[in-house]
């Protein structure tokens, strides 16, 4: 972020309240056209290169890489801790024909992850008897009763006559 002297300017800090981004070279004249003298926004603004270093729990140094910020000042690179720890991560600016160097620091804790939760297991569903065949079997043994019966009653019934 640009923090000369001419951003403290209330009309400024009211347009950019999380400041003003630092832009490339090649974008600085219409960029300082549209931060101080309200022109348009300029299309395609280039943000300025910054390196992402870090450094370790056991206090080695270690260059991750570099990337060029956007037109709000932001970035981001993927980085993975590699190990646990206190890991402090520094953000240079190298500097450019407008901008002096500047640079940046913040910590985080890579503490362990935590222990993968054991899938619970379904309990068993006990499975139902199939008792289709055994009521076909009553049901016949019924009919066949009935029709035993019926047939008794009618003979029993002509012999009578």
């Amino acid at each position: 972020m640009d923090v000369s002297p001419g951003t403290k300017d209330s009309r400024i800090a009211l347009r950019f309240p999380n400041g003003v981004p630092a832009v490339a070279d090649e974008n600085m004249s219409e960029w300082m056209l549209y931060v101080y003298k309200q022109f348009p926004r300029p299309a395609n603004v280039k943000g300025v290169w910054v390196t992402f270093d870090v450094i370790g729990p056991d206090g080695k140094w270690e260059h991750v890489g570099g990337t060029t910020t956007d037109d709000s000042g932001m970035f981001s690179i993927p980085w993975k801790p590699p190990k646990e720890g206190l890991w402090t991560i520094v953000i240079t600016f190298p500097g450019s024909k407008s901008y002096y160097p500047s640079y940046a620091r913040t910590s985080i804790l890579v503490e362990p992850a935590p222990p993968t939760p054991e899938t619970p297991q379904m309990p068993e569903i006990p499975t139902i008897p199939d008792y289709t065949l055994i009521f076909a079997a009553i049901i016949a043994l019924v009919i066949i009763a009935i029709l035993i019966g019926a047939y008794s009653i009618y003979d029993h019934r002509k012999l009578k006559k």
